[in-house]
């Protein structure tokens, strides 16, 4: 079954703007099925009985006078014995290795976010596999700038060297309840779509090491399958909007494009990967996992 959720966001225990039980609240109304409340440096524990909650802790530190910042995911206890000296790479491997130890599941958030790092450090970094590739708050600079690598760019980067990462799209929302605009981040911009055996914890967990997902910010899937031989998705239209859907391989290269509700690539075998990104004509993207050959 498709589980919706997210996988990024703040309550008041942090920088968030509001209680958790009006943040869970928020996303209860709004069809999802897992949450993960993401504050700064401690895991704040809410109960519902309308959706999943992932206990979770985003791993907020400095190196390099460089935010580094790495989401933990169902994780037991947890405690960081920070070198302040250490580099953005140490600092990274130092974050995936105590939610390794704690059980848990690693994301690397934002690397443009102050312009904190890049692919070359990332590659460094071992035992990890989920990537951040969106990430619809404030000051992250999904896109990239100036020269600068945007964050799906660095995505191929990792892919092309052989690293099996997955593409994350998050809200990180903080402000439930302030009006959308201005310089706010709401929620309800970003989420992935899980596919589980079953509406539990453990099965949406399996599902993202496993890369049984979509990210999205817009776009649904009514079918999609990624095999060996060819990748097909099929798009659930909204009002009259159009579709186009780029398959991606090695080093970014974009190897077919297609037009319409409805994409196929069969592959070759000497793609290095192929994955889909798929945007509207409203503006919303949707991108699959890659298929590694």
């Amino acid at each position: 079954m498709w589980l919706k959720g997210n996988l990024h966001t703040h309550t008041h225990e942090s920088d968030g703007d509001s209680a958790p039980e009006t943040v869970v609240a928020w996303y209860a109304a709004h069809g999802y099925d897992f949450l993960a409340i993401t504050d700064h440096n401690l895991v704040t524990l809410h109960e519902s009985d309308q959706l999943l909650m992932i206990r979770a802790s985003e791993i907020s530190l400095f190196a390099e006078r460089k935010p580094v910042h790495v989401n933990a995911f169902n994780i037991g206890e947890m405690r960081l014995n920070v070198d302040p000296d250490a580099s953005v790479v140490a600092m990274l491997q130092h974050a995936v290795d105590m939610t390794n130890a704690a059980g848990g599941l690693a994301m690397i958030n934002h690397p443009n976010f102050r312009w904190a790092f890049g692919a070359d450090e990332m590659q460094q970094v071992s035992d990890w596999s989920l990537l951040e590739i969106y990430n619809a708050s404030t000051e992250t600079n999904n896109f990239g700038f100036g020269g600068r690598q945007g964050v799906e760019a660095m995505w191929d980067r990792l892919l092309t060297a052989g690293q099996r990462v997955h593409g994350v799209a998050t809200d990180d929302a903080h402000d439930v309840g302030k009006e959308r605009w201005g310089h706010v981040s709401p929620p309800g911009l970003a989420w992935v779509q899980a596919w589980a055996e079953d509406k539990s914890v453990e099965a949406v967990m399996r599902a993202l090491a496993a890369g049984d997902f979509y990210s999205s910010t817009e776009i649904e899937f009514a079918e999609l399958v990624l095999g060996e031989a060819d990748i097909f998705l099929r798009i659930r239209p909204q009002y009259d909007f159009a579709y186009t859907t780029m398959f991606i391989g090695r080093e970014g290269h974009v190897l077919s494009v297609m037009h319409g509700a409805e994409a196929r690539y069969a592959i070759r075998g000497d793609e290095g990967y192929v994955r889909a990104k798929v945007f509207s004509s409203k503006g919303g993207w949707a991108w699959t996992q890659p298929v590694h050959l």
